[in-house]
């Protein structure tokens, strides 16, 4: 339990810039390939396939490689040690602003993956666009960022959102809304904006929402997390709060 401890707490470590392209490039490069053989294997293939989850390590060890040496170094590996830990926090308890790429969002995901928490080609997904948005030239990276700042005010997205909360309302017997009730209506959120996040090779989940937010802040941008927010919060203008609430 306490290497479980020392691991996370590593992982929250102060971000550092992002390691050299080349690295990143080639890294991701062994994910992609690692990923598509785990993919042919089909059901046959364990949960925590070594291939895929060290190629998701070297991944996080070329965004960030202080972060992950520290989390390696205090756990000796990731597998195996956060079998205690309930991985699926609430969402309305993150902060997607300010979390940090490597360790408060990619590393902790991976830590989970042994204990069944995680679904590994989930996690491996999000390191995979993570690192492809990371390696994107800098004039691409912020047409993205253009794009997702319009999408989040367009019709579609906004019915959608309308829909997945209406779906997803409920209210207690004696009448007032409860902390489930709530979580529901982020999950539905989560859903809403899936199609989005999909579109730029993201999970359509809690974690691709969370990476992608955190993909563009290692990149010194936090519009992702703000046109995010909006969305979130049905802000008329970029929204720069720092929880999911």
């Amino acid at each position: 339990m306490l290497l479980l401890v020392e691991l996370l707490a590593a992982a929250y470590a102060p971000a550092v810039p992002v390691g050299p392209s080349s690295a990143l490039a080639l890294s991701l490069q062994q994910l992609d390939r690692a990923a598509a053989a785990h993919r042919r294997g089909g059901q046959g293939r364990p949960a925590v396939d070594l291939p895929v989850f060290d190629a998701c390590l070297g991944v996080c060890r070329s965004l960030d490689a202080r972060t992950t040496a520290a989390s390696l170094a205090a756990a000796g590996k990731v597998p195996g040690v956060a079998a205690t830990l309930r991985w699926r926090q609430s969402l309305l308890e993150r902060h997607f602003v300010d979390e940090s790429l490597v360790g408060g969002v990619l590393l902790e995901a991976l830590a989970h993956v042994p204990a069944g928490q995680a679904e590994l080609l989930e996690v491996a997904d999000a390191v995979a666009a993570s690192a492809r948005f990371v390696l994107l030239p800098p004039e691409e990276r912020r047409a993205t960022l253009d794009d997702l700042a319009v999408e989040v005010v367009s019709e579609e997205l906004l019915e959608r959102r309308s829909e997945a909360l209406a779906t997803s309302s409920s209210i207690r017997p004696w009448g007032g809304p409860g902390e489930a009730d709530d979580e529901r209506r982020a999950e539905a959120l989560c859903r809403a904006l899936a199609p989005l996040l999909a579109c730029r090779g993201f999970p359509g989940t809690p974690l691709g929402l969370r990476s992608f937010a955190a993909a563009a802040r290692a990149v010194g941008s936090q519009r992702a997390a703000a046109s995010l927010g909006r969305l979130w919060h049905a802000a008329p203008e970029p929204w720069l709060g720092v929880g999911v609430g």
